[in-house]
């Protein structure tokens, strides 16, 4: 694998980015001409549509590129030096101009970006050996949902006559039940599951040959068998969230005026003993209440424009912080780009909110 191959894998280009950098477009490429060494050589790199990058280093004095460079082997103060040079040239092209992907695949990038919008939940990839792996796990009792994994794609064939197909690919392996699994191997794009049981997984090939709504419908029901794995009998560790309140439909500061404990839309994650951080939004965009949910599960139903409700939890309040305390410019620095929905308190949050 060449310099470029192993430095922009798993990334994404921002043509808008780029322009500002100073690449020049031609056609549908984007290309950057970079003199380094003193001037001895000049650096020609040219970003694809795709994102890849290919890239030449030229002796000034020659006109011919400087083949050392990409010869294996060679060795040599000089060529070492030349060596780091351009590659602190890509390195500063990749920081400025790309975002990494959590995989190698679009269709595995459309899937990870739709889990972590609608539950803020993030790959993690656990295996040293095997860093393309990427687990999906449900963050109260860290089971897996999910597992994407980068392999041949002959490991996922039956047919062991047929000539082996080296072709990378990239699967989903989610968890569909022992009555769906084997009606769902039938059909274009799944497979038993690779490398788990295949009694109640199944692997699904992201090359596009299952629709994004498709995965994501099964995914969710994949996460449903760890979200009901968490519930806990009581007595067991509370779990503390932060939780989006929203002023235009609510006003929490003249409700806990009345009284320290109120009625709050149930999350499905969140239950009794639990402690909920509320994050009120714009303008106020700023954590103001910690509350103990005190009974969770209520029927209640209710309905307008902007809520629906058919459970609710009772929570009081413990605590009130001051807008300036903890704004969502300071949740950014402490990891939480976003409250869209009831999530888990991190550790850095807590540690700070608990000063």
């Amino acid at each position: 694998m060449g310099m470029e191959q192993e430095l922009f894998a798993r990334h994404t280009a921002h043509t808008d980015k780029l322009a500002a950098f100073g690449f020049v477009k031609n056609g549908k490429d984007y290309f950057y001409k970079k003199f380094f060494h003193g001037g001895d050589f000049w650096a020609e790199i040219c970003v694809h549509p795709d994102s890849s990058v290919t890239g030449h280093v030229i002796d000034a004095s020659t006109g011919a590129e400087y083949a050392a460079l990409h010869v294996e082997g060679a060795a040599g103060p000089f060529v070492g030096a030349v060596r780091e040079e351009y590659k602190q040239i890509l390195t500063k092209i990749l920081c400025a101009c790309f975002t990494r992907n959590p995989f190698l695949f679009p269709q595995s990038n459309r899937i990870a970006l739709a889990i972590a919008d609608k539950y803020q939940e993030y790959p993690d990839y656990p295996f040293e050996n095997l860093p393309h792996y990427g687990v999906f796990r449900y963050p109260r009792n860290r089971k897996w949902y999910g597992l994407v994994m980068n392999i041949p794609k002959y490991r996922l064939l039956k047919e062991k006559k047929e000539p082996k197909d080296e072709t990378a690919v990239e699967i989903l392996n989610l968890k569909a039940g022992a009555s769906q699994a084997w009606k769902l191997i039938k059909t274009k794009g799944f497979y038993p599951c690779y490398h788990m049981s295949r009694a109640n997984w199944i692997s699904i090939l992201l090359d596009g040959s299952v629709p994004d709504k498709t995965i994501l419908e099964l995914l969710e029901k994949s996460r449903n068998y760890a979200v009901r794995a968490s519930f806990r009998p009581m007595g067991n560790a509370a779990t503390s969230w932060i939780v989006p309140a929203n002023p235009k439909y609510f006003d929490l500061d003249n409700a806990f005026a009345q009284d320290d404990t109120i009625l709050w839309k149930q999350s499905s994650t969140v239950q009794s003993g639990d402690v909920v951080y509320l994050y009120v939004a714009a303008p106020v965009s700023a954590i103001r209440y910690k509350c103990k949910v005190l009974e969770a599960g209520i029927p209640y139903e209710y309905k307008d424009k902007n809520v629906s409700m058919t459970h609710v939890m009772k929570i009081k309040r413990l605590k009130t912080y001051a807008p300036d305390i903890c704004p969502f410019a300071k949740l950014k620095t402490l990891g939480i780009a976003a409250v869209r929905g009831p999530r888990l308190a991190a550790a850095q949050f807590l540690k700070y909110i608990e000063k």
